[in-house]
């Protein structure tokens, strides 16, 4: 027979092998699948067991049963001794031979059980290469980044991080290192919980973290392969939900906020700034076609509050101290987060005297309230509620989040524009457009504010 034509029958034989072995693969999965509570007999040298067929999809179960724990690999291990590091040989080892089981269950119900060699893992030569690398990172300074900032840096022993002196990272070890720090590290989830009928809502919605030690060993061991001894914290985020009366849980999403700085306030207007974030505006909760007014939220959360006296503006321009001055910052970021959020505004108006405080964040967009009558008024146009949540900072920020169950439309703030910058504005003006984006749609809007003095760009 000529090389070409034993070529050719080889092939042909490598090519009916493989696809037998294929086939019986498939014939093998289907036997097990149908048949799994059949009994059959295992036979391996002088050892005999009675068991359901479906076992022989169960490597560990077999192979402790008849060989106990020496069908596991034995993996090279280096070990430090005297200060030298000494390489304990890996060896190959034998495990029942599984595929052999399968086939022959599909023809009998007793089966005698081969083995087969396995490899170590973790071999030799491996370990002697990596005995150099270990030698360079003994003793190495460790450091611990957050998001590139550093929160360690000492010496440490980071062979205590690879489990046996492998590049395997040995989590629990990891876990206790970065546990120290898990009070900066890490931060807890809280949820909200609203009653939509009542408008009640007790909580404070939040989305946690939590240190993904997975990707973060991935990542160190990386580190160490290119000569940098840092763990790198990776994080994901652990989802804060509402709840609402009847325990659904619902995701809302942040979209944005409303913000406002009172730095040079004295203290009882920063007192009641404070307090009207605090019990105000907190979990205004606004459902679809819902009309929101501050001062029946002022009158229905704030009658029971002792404000503060402070200054207020009356009658166009003068200064007078009045429980509560100062509560027109909290109205203003109610405001800023209502226009931010695409809610229809009703009834705004700007101070009369244009005020220092409001220029951060955005320009000529206040909006003070007065009762009876000067009040804020939005209302929600979409079909899904949307939730106000508010604080104030150690900056002294006045911060308003907007949460909704459904996508916002885009919303942006065009400004502020002052004299000069569009044909009419005077000099006690400040304009603000806003474009509210839906799709192929656009809505734009003015708002004007016209003071009784200068203003400030």
């Amino acid at each position: 027979m000529s090389k070409f034509i034993q070529k050719i029958a080889c092939f042909l034989f490598l090519v009916v092998l493989s696809t037998n072995q294929t086939i019986l693969s498939g014939v093998n999965s289907v036997n097990i699948n149908l048949n799994k509570n059949k009994d059959v007999i295992l036979n391996y040298q002088n050892q005999t067991k009675e068991v359901k067929l479906k076992r022989l999809n169960d490597e560990n179960y077999i192979n402790q049963t008849f060989l106990g724990k020496n069908y596991k690999p034995v993996d090279a291990k280096i070990i430090r001794k005297n200060g030298n590091y000494i390489v304990k040989e890996s060896k190959n080892s034998i495990a029942i031979d599984l595929d052999s089981a399968k086939n022959q269950s599909i023809i009998k119900d007793n089966i005698n059980l081969k083995t087969k060699e396995i490899a170590a893992n973790f071999q030799t030569e491996e370990a002697y290469a990596l005995i150099e690398n270990l030698k360079i990172i003994d003793n190495q300074n460790l450091q611990i980044t957050i998001e590139d900032q550093l929160i360690y840096d000492a010496k440490f022993d980071i062979l205590k991080l690879l489990k046996n002196n492998t590049d395997e990272v040995d989590m629990f070890t990891l876990y206790n290192l970065l546990n120290t720090y898990d009070l900066e590290l890490s931060n807890l989830k809280s949820n909200l919980y609203v009653n939509f009928e009542t408008g009640d809502a007790r909580g404070f919605l939040k989305d946690g973290r939590k240190i993904d030690y997975t990707k973060t060993a991935e990542n160190f061991i990386q580190n160490l392969k290119n000569n940098k001894y840092e763990i790198d914290v990776v994080f994901e985020i652990d989802k804060g939900y509402v709840i609402d009366e009847n325990g659904k849980v619902i995701e809302f999403t942040h979209q944005g906020d409303g913000k406002s700085n009172y730095k040079g306030s004295d203290w009882g207007r920063s007192q009641n700034v404070k307090m009207g974030t605090e019990n105000l505006i907190n979990h205004v909760i606004v459902n679809p076609g819902e009309q929101i007014s501050f001062l029946e939220l002022l009158k229905n959360r704030g009658s029971n509050i002792r404000w503060q006296l402070a200054k207020v503006i009356k009658k166009g321009g003068e200064l007078v101290l009045e429980p509560g001055g100062g509560l027109c910052q909290v109205s203003t970021t109610l405001f800023r987060a209502a226009l931010q959020s695409g809610m229809q505004i009703d009834k705004w108006r700007n101070h009369s005297l244009y005020v220092s405080y409001y220029k951060a964040y955005n320009n000529g967009l206040d909006s003070t309230i007065y009762p009876p009558t000067v009040d804020l008024k939005f209302t929600n146009p979409y079909d899904f509620p949307v939730i106000f949540q508010s604080y104030t900072n150690d900056e002294k920020d006045v911060v308003v989040e907007i949460y909704a169950s459904d996508k916002l439309p885009e919303v942006t703030l065009v400004g502020p524009f002052f004299k000069g910058d569009v044909e009419g504005l005077r000099y006690n003006q400040i304009l603000w457009q806003r474009v509210i984006s839906n799709g192929f749609t656009q809505n734009v809007e003015d708002y004007l504010s016209t003071y009784n003095t200068g203003v400030m760009r």
